[in-house]
C-alpha cells in the first residue's frame, strides 16, 4: 500500500515575528488540496485561530492538536485521512540552557497509531529545539534521542522539523531511520523570508524538514519549492508500507 505524507514548518508565529501569515496559510491550504496527501504533519502553527482555519478547511481529515486558549503551545498539527486508533503527546524536558523563546514554547511530539488493514502504523510529528547560539547545537540532538527511545514500533514514520543539519544526521541516526534527501532543490530560494529581520539571528544552515520511515522501504522524497509558503520548504514523500 502506498501512502503520501506532507510535512511543513508553517512559520505561523505571532506577528511581527513572521509575516504574511494569512497569505501564506491560504497558499498552504491550496498546496494541500493540490497534492492531496494522506497524512499532513505541520509545525509552528502557534495560534489557535490558524489551527481552527486548518480544521475548517480540511473537515474531511481527522485533526490532532493540543490547543487551549489562544495558543497551540506545541505548534504541532497533524491531519490525516486515516482515523487515529490512539493519540499520545510527549513533551521535551526544559533545561537551564533553554533560550527564552524555547522556554516559552512547549515543544514535544505527537505519536499517533493508525490501523491499516492487519497492520499498525505509528506516526510521529515533531519540532525540535531551534539553536541560535553555537552552544545550543546539541539540544536538538538530545531531543532526537528522546524520540528514538520511543520508537520501538515495527512500522513507524517520523516527520517534522528536526533542526539537525543534513551533514550531521547520519551521525545522530545510526541506521534507525531511512533517510533520502532531495538533491534537486536550492535552499537559497527561501531568501525572501529568511532575510526577514527576526530570521537573521537564526542559525539555519542546511537544517530541513524530514520524513523518515523506520523500516527500509521504497520511498520518494521531494522538497516543494513552489509556492513558497514559509521560511522552510515543505517536503513530500510517497512510501510503501
Amino acid at each position: 500500500m502506498k501512502i503520501k505524507i506532507l510535512s511543513s514548518n508553517c512559520w505561523l508565529l505571532p506577528p511581527p515575528f513572521s509575516v504574511e501569515n494569512r497569505k501564506r496559510l491560504k497558499k498552504l491550504i491550496g498546496l494541500i488540496r493540490k497534492t492531496n496527501p494522506d497524512i499532513i504533519a505541520l509545525q509552528e502553527v502557534w495560534l489557535n485561530k490558524y489551527v481552527s482555519l486548518l480544521k475548517k478547511g480540511f473537515s474531511d481529515y481527522f485533526a490532532v492538536s493540543l490547543n487551549k486558549g489562544f495558543f497551540n503551545k506545541t505548534g504541532l498539527v497533524t491531519l490525516s485521512k486515516l482515523k487515529p486508533n490512539s493519540v499520545d503527546f510527549y513533551f521535551f524536558k526544559k533545561t537551564k540552557k533553554h533560550s527564552l523563546v524555547e522556554s516559552f514554547a512547549k515543544k514535544g511530539y505527537q505519536k499517533i497509531i493508525f490501523d491499516i488493514g492487519q497492520k499498525k502504523l505509528a506516526f510521529i510529528n515533531t519540532h525540535l529545539y531551534a539553536p541560535v547560539l553555537e552552544l545550543e547545537e546539541k539540544m536538538a540532538a538530545q531531543q532526537f534521542n528522546e524520540i528514538k527511545r520511543n520508537c520501538k514500533d515495527k512500522n513507524l514514520i517520523l516527520a517534522g522539523d528536526l533542526n539537525i543539519r543534513k551533514s550531521d544526521f547520519k551521525r545522530f541516526n545510526p541506521g534507525l531511520f531511512c533517510y533520502k534527501p532531495d538533491k534537486n532543490s536550492d535552499e537559497r530560494l527561501l531568501d525572501i523570508y529568511r532575510k526577514i529581520k527576526f530570521n537573521r539571528i537564526v542559525r539555519y544552515d542546511d537544517r530541513v524538514n524530514y520524513i523518515l520511515p523506520k523500516q527500509k522501504s521504497q520511498f520518494k522524497v521531494k522538497n516543494i519549492v513552489s509556492p513558497i509558503i514559509s521560511d522552510h520548504f515543505p517536503i513530500e514523500a510517497i512510501l510503501d508500507i
